[in-house]
């Protein structure tokens, strides 16, 4: 099998299923406790009740944005943190059926300094991207009707999503193992693949995007309280686990990187996929 018919949807889905499943019971648990600490500790920091009503007593937009700007900016580090955790767990387990802190303790810092840089540098790039997206619509609010303005801009915003969890998610695998390349080297790395490797990497976003506005639509339906958000979030996350190693196996075969040695479950697989 060539290195290209690795890079296949099927084979990467099929191998990816294996590998969760012959640790679903480790990773739902670790998704569980997950899951707790976010909605318990996003609950605290970003209350929507809370917040509309204080809005509502604010008229100034400088106070709305000084009101706004902390909670953001603590939810923004919880992301950080949760990611950063289900990475460096999925190197563990990647190496190891059993989770080991030293393991996994040392990835935590520099996982997370690669999520920092790259989404400062991305939010940079989209505001940019943005201002140029809203001076060709202004143009051709000119030449074309709303409803063709409105439905081109949903369509760019649809691949502009596409395109950006596929680079972020292919630059996260990047960042799972212990390399010699530098933050700039896997930025770019992961430029070229998405954009000569897309098909498995957009539709695999694609699927896990659409499966997450489900679970969200169902959250909302049932109701927002604690017990909810804790079975919403630790299905997300193991969703997340699901993706992340993904992306990592197209990451590990695109640069021949050879995986730890299978365990006997995994090694069974194995045969049968090849």
């Amino acid at each position: 099998m060539n290195s290209q018919n690795n890079l296949s949807f099927s084979v990467t889905f099929e191998q990816t299923v294996d590998f969760i499943r012959n640790r679903i019971l480790l990773i739902a648990i670790v998704s569980i406790i997950l899951a707790l600490f976010s909605t318990i500790i996003s609950n605290l920091v970003f209350n929507p009740n809370l917040i509309i009503n204080q809005l509502y007593y604010i008229q100034s937009p400088t106070q709305v944005f000084t009101y706004l700007i902390r909670p953001l900016i603590l939810l923004y580090i919880l992301c950080i943190i949760c990611i950063s955790i289900t990475l460096a767990i999925l190197y563990n387990l990647s190496i190891n059926d059993k989770l080991n802190p030293s393991l996994i303790l040392p990835r935590l810092l520099p996982i997370a300094l690669n999520i920092l840089g790259y989404t400062i540098i991305y939010s940079i790039i989209l505001i940019a991207l943005f201002i140029l997206f809203s001076l060709i619509m202004f143009i051709l609010s000119f030449v074309l009707s709303e409803r063709v303005r409105l439905l081109t801009t949903i369509l760019f915003l649809i691949a502009a999503a596409l395109i950006y969890f596929s680079l972020f998610y292919y630059f996260l695998a990047s960042t799972i193992q212990p390399s010699t390349k530098t933050f700039l080297q896997r930025f770019i790395d992961s430029h070229k693949f998405i954009f000569s490797n897309w098909q498995s990497p957009i539709l695999i976003v694609l699927i896990s995007g659409l499966i997450n506005i489900v679970l969200n639509w169902f959250s909302a339906l049932l109701g927002n309280n604690i017990i909810v958000g804790v079975i919403f979030s630790t299905l997300s996350t193991i969703i997340s686990f699901f993706v992340f190693s993904f992306f990592y196996r197209l990451y590990t075969v695109k640069n021949n990187i050879e995986l730890p040695k299978l365990d006997e479950n995994d090694q069974q697989n194995q045969q049968i996929i090849s």
